[in-house]
């Protein structure tokens, strides 16, 4: 019995410790991305203020206009973006062309674990954009944990 639970804990541990992002576009196969791809790719930081944090940070991460467009060679009117728990929030073309939001994989040159909102949060440059960004539907937007990106055609 005691080794029927290592070789379950063993199978199950990538899937608790690793977390992919996956882009998808309707009749195409999921794209799937590592904190390691996404490094692997230009980097842009932020130190930002947000709401949920008691001092500005800084965010490094790849902008998701050039993800989108080096996975799929567009940047669509509208994606979804989706998080671990399954909370989705909608983007729109001209935030993602005005603002250049991120995907951030790092906060404060570290690795952001699950707990810290992790592995990848959208980070939009609020500092640069106090009056205009640093409101309930950006908030929203800036979906931490995120697991998913959708691209409906």
């Amino acid at each position: 019995m005691k080794y029927l639970a290592l070789v379950w804990g063993l199978l199950i541990a990538p899937q608790v410790y690793s977390y992919n992002l996956q882009m998808d576009i309707p009749h195409a196969p999921a794209v799937v991305l590592t904190v390691q791809d996404l490094e692997q790719m230009e980097a842009t930081q932020y130190t930002t203020m947000l709401p949920w944090l008691s001092a500005p940070a800084t965010f490094t991460g790849v902008k998701l206009s050039t993800l989108l467009a080096q996975q799929y060679g567009f940047i669509p009117n509208r994606v979804t973006l989706r998080a671990l728990n399954d909370y989705a929030a909608d983007i729109d073309l001209s935030d993602i062309e005005k603002y250049q939001p991120i995907v951030a994989y790092w906060q404060d040159g570290k690795p952001m674990r699950v707990r810290d909102k992790g592995p990848f949060w959208l980070i939009y440059p609020q500092s640069s954009f106090p009056k205009e960004l640093n409101i309930e539907r950006y908030h929203s937007q800036m979906v931490w944990q995120l697991k998913q990106i959708h691209i409906a055609k």
